[in-house]
């Protein structure tokens, strides 16, 4: 069995007498053993987060000096030139007025007479902006040609803007039909971020739009078609324009 230890205030006395130059320094040592957990710590973490943040801030910082010494020196006119033909290329809309244009420039280039064509355009609405594949319009066409009238009116359409596919084609001897997609894609939603770069276009892009500034119908031509045609609609979406 445990024996009870009864502590009385003689023996309390005798051991404060005994040990009594032991207490103070033991007090200090347990006073900073308290100040280093509960204060030097806590600030030297709160120092580390400063620095932490002023080196987030710092980097900010930097980046709106880069994009303010980049917006300064664009040229603006050569920019909106820049997206002019981006835009038309790939419209963010179903650009009925492009692709009738840009048809109308293929076939007086190729030397062909266009019939009577069908739309299909979908949903009239305004596309939704969360899609991630590229919607399109289909056209039928009618062409007043055989295979080399055809294979013309091909050529000139695939340097003609806005971006096209042809999907299917029958052809005899007069007169041929052929199917046509031309894609759109609405723009992203605007959003700003301070942090993040603004990036110039790159030399690739800038080649791709010197190309595309060649291509038919890239500064809109406005011809007029060679005959007027009649038009239904109706609509879908392709996952994969390439």
């Amino acid at each position: 069995m445990k024996k009870k230890v009864n502590i009385d205030s003689t023996t309390f006395w005798f051991l404060y007498g005994r040990y009594r130059e032991y207490l103070l320094p033991v007090g200090v040592i347990f006073a900073c053993i308290l100040l280093f957990l509960f204060l030097i710590i806590p600030q030297f973490q709160n120092f580390l987060d400063t620095q932490e943040q002023a080196k987030v801030e710092v980097n900010k910082l930097l980046v709106l000096k880069s994009n303010l010494n980049l917006l300064t020196n664009m040229d603006e006119s050569q920019t909106d030139y820049q997206l002019q033909i981006a835009s038309t290329t790939l419209p963010p809309n179903k650009d009925f007025s492009g692709i009738l244009d840009g048809i109308s420039v293929a076939a007086n280039k190729a030397g062909v007479f266009l019939g009577d064509y069908e739309f299909q355009v979908g949903d009239i609405s305004k596309p939704s902006l969360s899609i991630q594949s590229f919607p399109f319009l289909q056209l039928t066409l009618t062409i007043n040609g055989g295979v080399s009238g055809v294979t013309k009116f091909m050529t000139e359409l695939y340097k003609t803007v806005p971006l096209s596919e042809v999907t299917a084609v029958k052809v005899t001897n007069t007169n041929s039909e052929i199917t046509v997609i031309f894609y759109y894609r609405p723009f992203p939603p605007l959003g700003f971020n301070n942090s993040a770069p603004i990036s110039p276009v790159s030399s690739q892009g800038l080649s791709t739009i010197s190309t595309l500034s060649l291509w038919n119908n890239a500064v809109r031509v406005n011809q007029p078609v060679l005959q007027a045609p009649q038009a239904s609609s109706s609509g879908r979406t392709n996952p994969n324009p390439f």
